[in-house]
């Protein structure tokens, strides 16, 4: 594919691109995928990573372009590794600001590019991100793309690691040294032969060479692999998640274990959890939480559900403000978790509404007890502007019983709590 003439020529940074062996190659999955993720972590029309070939005026592309051809945009993409350094344009039409001249793509209103540079030096291509309308790019934004700058040339070196570890086993670890990915090398009884830094860094565990490797001694973190087809461990120092992979060498008497950093991958998945299952005014979990715990619930055993309403919050919101109404809220959810057990869970339902899932003893007394805790914490008065505003809460409680679906439970438990408005508030009923 054509594209205008570039005008580095750097033979060794040629030599360098395609030491990586991704020109004249197949579609590239694994780069078209971090396209993708790129673009939709960001919320970007479309992404590029391109590698530059000045020499032979071609160039390789990897996208996610859902509309359109990408090769228009490529003489941006020139700009940008001309330029080697990140490239942060939020609206081209911004008096005194970088301008386009690129009539064929008038759609492009904002973008952001960052060049790919191996640890050498050499610029190899870049990777470009573009919207139709003005968009201002955070400094979490430029983060994230400059680490999937990082993952492109991390993806680029582990092609020519491998493909050198097949050729020379005995320089295994001289060759491992630097490569972000970890590496342990093991002969055909199991024991250590050769690492690098990386995988002690990656899964937080020191290995010496002729120890047998221990697979137990890795923790495998179950809540994060539950949603993946690949076993996900944890890092045993600080936060971090990885995978290991199993690679055959030409040699059958050895084995290459091969140690993925996944960490941004797994915050960001946690990140959507949060979203949906806690609650971003209380930190409790939410409406969808409840309703997912609640019919597991079912199958394990005996338990109860509270239903709490506090009693004449709305005059907080009408006369102090939502941020104070969101205050207090924070601090009904803290004294709630204070007066339940460590087996309960609090969850905010909604508006004023919260509601707990009793486990373990739930019998009338435990409940009862619990409901006086309840009724206790709630006495103190909430400080608002140098007020003490006092609050009440109604609770409805009662049992599950075998077979019932969910939502005849709460209404049950929300039943009883209406009585208690009825007949006074702040108080609880049991039924």
């Amino acid at each position: 594919m054509r594209v205008a003439q570039y005008t580095i020529t750097q033979e060794k940074r040629i030599d360098r691109l395609f030491s990586f062996s991704i020109l004249d190659t197949l579609d590239e999955d694994v780069f078209n995928k971090m396209a993708e993720d790129l673009a939709f972590i960001l919320n970007l029309k479309g992404v590029l990573i391109s590698f530059m070939n000045p020499g032979r005026e071609w160039m390789r592309i990897c996208s996610f372009w859902p509309e359109g051809d990408p090769q228009s945009l490529l003489l941006l993409c020139d700009q940008i590794v001309h330029q080697g350094q990140t490239v942060v344009v939020s609206d081209v039409q911004e008096p005194g600001r970088y301008r386009l001249n690129l009539p064929e793509v008038p759609q492009v209103q904002a973008f952001l590019g960052v060049p790919l540079i191996t640890p050498d030096g050499y610029r190899v291509g870049a990777i470009l991100g573009v919207c139709h309308e003005p968009h201002v790019f955070s400094c979490r934004d430029i983060d994230i793309m400059q680490r999937f700058s990082a993952r492109v040339l991390s993806e680029l070196e582990q092609r020519l690691l491998r493909s050198e570890f097949e050729q020379i086993n005995e320089d295994l670890h001289t060759i491992m040294a630097g490569s972000p990915s970890g590496y342990v090398l093991l002969d055909d009884q199991g024991k250590i032969i050769g690492l690098n830094p990386a995988a002690e860094r990656i899964t937080g565990l020191v290995w010496q060479q002729g120890e047998v490797f221990n697979w137990k001694a890795l923790k495998k973190d179950h809540k994060v692999s539950s949603s993946r087809e690949e076993a996900v461990y944890s890092r045993w120092v600080g936060q971090g998640w990885f995978q290991v992979s199993r690679i055959s060498m030409p040699r059958e008497d050895r084995t290459l274990l091969v140690f993925e950093d996944i960490t941004d991958h797994v915050e960001y998945q946690l990140y959507l959890q949060d979203i949906a299952f806690k609650d971003q005014v209380t930190a409790t979990e939410n409406r969808n939480a409840f309703y997912a715990y609640l019919r597991s619930r079912f199958r394990s055993g005996p338990f109860a559900v509270a239903f709490l309403d506090l009693d004449h919050f709305k005059a907080v919101n009408d006369n102090y403000g939502h941020q104070a109404g969101d205050a207090v809220l924070r601090e009904v959810a803290d004294r709630l978790k204070h007066a339940v057990r460590t087996q309960d869970r609090v969850y905010r339902l909604a508006g004023d509404e919260f509601t707990v899932i009793l486990g373990g003893d739930v019998s009338d007394e435990t409940l009862s007890q619990i409901a006086d805790r309840i009724l206790r914490v709630m006495q103190d008065p909430f400080e608002i502007e140098d007020q003490n505003i006092q609050l009440g809460v109604s609770v409805g409680l009662t049992r599950a019983i075998a077979g019932e679906s969910v939502d005849d439970l709460l209404k049950r438990a929300d039943s009883l709590m209406y009585e208690v408005k009825q007949s006074g508030r702040f108080n609880y009923r049991l039924g």
